[in-house]
């Protein structure tokens, strides 16, 4: 898989991503190590984006830094992945009250036009279109609440969460019920009512985290049945 064709911009969002998949199909097992210059001629780039990866990946408790040993894989598990949930849930329904008073309402209108019109598309033009609103409608609700530490906190964790969401985006009907629920959302900030607005966003992050969770279950068991062969 060779990375050279990406925006140097996107580059290490892409190879995050891209990591993270293999370490959740278990193409990298618990305790391996991963070697830079091994990484970097896969993807058919330098080391430099590679190191900054596994960084971050430190930073997510996804590889611990031995040293002189480089990176090595830390277990992450579905109990990992309700826990990132949990705390997205529990932040995103805490900015709400505010976001109701200072998002603006063009870029909620925005939204609404690009989710509607995405009723139109299929395939990958219909997932990449819901990947794209979905980052932006989480981030307009966190960057709106006018809570400089729930920012901070948030923007730690949005890489990997962003990263598992979407990698858990596999087909149209799984696309267009989260746009569905996207368009739900948007809705009640436009009308300003806060109870509805929670309800549905908890209720879409909650969607979310059992499509990853099943992501998991299904890679787990086809990880088992390879070794039972």
């Amino acid at each position: 898989m060779n990375a050279k064709s990406i925006p140097d911009k996107e580059l290490q969002s892409f190879l995050y991503r891209a990591l993270l998949g293999r370490i959740i199909r278990g193409e990298f097992a618990p305790g391996q190590r991963l070697v830079e210059e091994e990484l970097a001629r896969t993807y058919g780039v330098s080391r430099t984006p590679i190191r900054e990866v596994l960084l971050a990946f430190a930073q997510d408790g996804l590889v611990e830094r031995v040293r002189n040993c480089g990176a090595r894989i830390v277990a992450f598990t579905a109990e990992d992945v309700e826990e990132l949930y949990d705390i997205r849930k529990a932040l995103e329904i805490h900015c709400i009250p505010t976001v109701v008073r200072t998002i603006k309402v063009n870029e909620l209108l925005e939204l609404q036009h690009r989710l509607e019109a995405a009723d139109g598309k299929s395939g990958s033009g219909l997932l990449e279109e819901h990947e794209i609103i979905d980052l932006k409608l989480h981030h307009l609700i966190v960057e709106n609440s006018g809570n400089r530490r729930l920012i901070a906190q948030m923007r730690k964790l949005s890489l990997l969460i962003e990263s598992l969401q979407l990698t858990s985006f596999i087909d149209d009907d799984q696309a267009r019920t989260t746009g569905e629920q996207h368009l739900a959302i948007v809705r009640a900030l436009l009308c300003r009512d806060v109870d509805l607005a929670q309800r549905l966003l908890a209720e879409h992050i909650e969607y979310g985290k059992c499509n990853v969770l099943q992501m998991f279950i299904k890679s787990a068991y086809q990880q088992e049945f390879a070794r039972s062969e």
